[in-house]
């Protein structure tokens, strides 16, 4: 809706630098996702990700994933409703002071802190947990199960997957 773009565009803008409107036909998700990343501390985004996938290609190791970037696109889809996204691009600057505390304790190696900010309940309902975190553990762990006996694996999965009852 107009009313609710404008609202978004008063908050976002000034964190993406340019105008919502522009992402528009990409979605919600889309949005939130790069407001997330534009809303870090860092001056260079780099992701833990591809510095892995950088060192494994100049070692010349072999690279597998548990997910494509379509199943990944489509958990993200899933996870929330637009009404959902919505309030949570709204409170975007709370999730950046709570993202930043949290990338302090992964940095510690305090998971349970770190999971504890950014999967609370003011960012991820049960139902998005489930999605996001429960079910693909189970996936991927049905996937380790095939893998782990064969040889030796380095694995890296979100901190959100390692804690719980739950976690890989």
């Amino acid at each position: 809706e107009e009313e609710q773009i404008k609202k978004l565009d008063s908050i976002l803008q000034p964190i993406l630098g340019f105008p919502v409107a522009t992402l528009d036909q990409y979605g919600l998700m889309m949005l939130y996702n790069y407001a997330i990343m534009s809303s870090m501390p860092c001056q260079k985004f780099k992701s833990y990700e591809t510095e892995l996938l950088a060192l494994a290609k100049n070692d010349k190791k072999e690279v597998k994933t548990f997910e494509t970037a379509v199943q990944q696109m489509t958990v993200l889809n899933q996870t929330y409703s637009n009404q959902e996204l919505y309030n949570l691009l709204l409170d975007i600057h709370s999730y950046k002071a709570d993202f930043n505390q949290a990338t302090k304790h992964y940095l510690k190696e305090e998971l349970e802190a770190c999971v504890n900010l950014i999967a609370s309940d003011r960012y991820m309902s049960k139902k998005a947990i489930e999605i996001m975190v429960t079910n693909r553990n189970k996936n991927w762990v049905e996937q380790l199960q095939q893998i782990l006996p064969k040889e030796a694996t380095f694995i890296a999965v979100g901190a959100a997957h390692l804690t719980g009852k739950k976690g890989v």
